[in-house]
């Protein structure tokens, strides 16, 4: 967060190539939300686990899944 850099692929790793001075002003970091807001807006309310009821959680301790009512299934 000191300077722009451009990163490239060479060679099986990365470099970084600094920007030319005036490239670009320094970006207001007080315009970034809050990280929780970030993954929130990335991932969706849905695809955040959150606790230990979500799908993802269930299904990796082996836990039965809560039956959608919806699924047309009886």
């Amino acid at each position: 967060m000191e300077k722009w850099v451009k990163l490239s692929w060479n060679k099986g790793r990365y470099k970084t190539r600094d920007a030319l001075p005036g490239y670009a002003p320094d970006p207001d970091w007080s315009k970034l939300p809050p990280f929780d807001e970030l993954v929130r807006l990335a991932f969706g309310e849905h695809n955040v686990i959150s606790d230990d009821k979500h799908p993802i959680v269930l299904e990796l301790l082996g836990a039965p899944q809560k039956a959608d009512d919806d699924d047309g299934l009886s």
